[in-house]
């Protein structure tokens, strides 16, 4: 499914195999989105996007740009991130945190909460400061990165 839009957009729930969305204005959601494909979320430079229900399903996810993003994957099966320039990330997910081949992610800001999972972004990535949580850690970073309190999570 295809959504754009010159202002905000609202999801209710919400069930497709893929979302491309291109927003003048923050995404945000009321109900829970199934999407196990790849979803694209472009709410400009400026603004944010918020997916933070719990009962969220996603596959992989792009946020090619956005000010914040806070995303929520609550199904287990993990959460892959494609290429994606925020200025503050937050990720949870009841599954491993991984990166797409050949993606790039991009943030100021970081924290992967992913609790007994693992967390592993091996591409060209780019963090100024990475916090995460999880079982383990895999981070390759094109320059500098500051670790901000990472902490390991025993294995469930």
């Amino acid at each position: 499914m295809t959504l754009r839009d010159k202002n905000a957009l609202q999801f209710g729930a919400t069930s497709v195999t893929s979302l491309a969305v291109a927003a003048g204005g923050g995404v945000t959601q009321i109900g829970s989105l199934a999407t196990p494909g790849t979803d694209t979320f472009d709410a400009g430079a400026s603004n944010d996007v918020t997916l933070s229900n719990g009962l969220n399903s996603f596959g992989t996810v792009k946020v090619p740009h956005a000010n914040d993003l806070l995303v929520t994957d609550g199904d287990g099966g993990g959460l892959t991130l494609g290429t994606s320039s925020v200025v503050d990330m937050t990720v949870h997910a009841a599954g491993d945190i991984t990166d797409e081949p050949g993606a790039s992610v991009s943030a100021a800001n970081s924290f992967m909460d992913a609790p007994g999972h693992d967390v592993t972004l091996d591409g060209a990535d780019d963090f100024s400061t990475f916090i995460a949580h999880a079982h383990d850690e895999t981070v390759n970073d094109v320059n500098g990165i500051g670790l901000g309190g990472s902490r390991p999570s025993p294995a469930t």
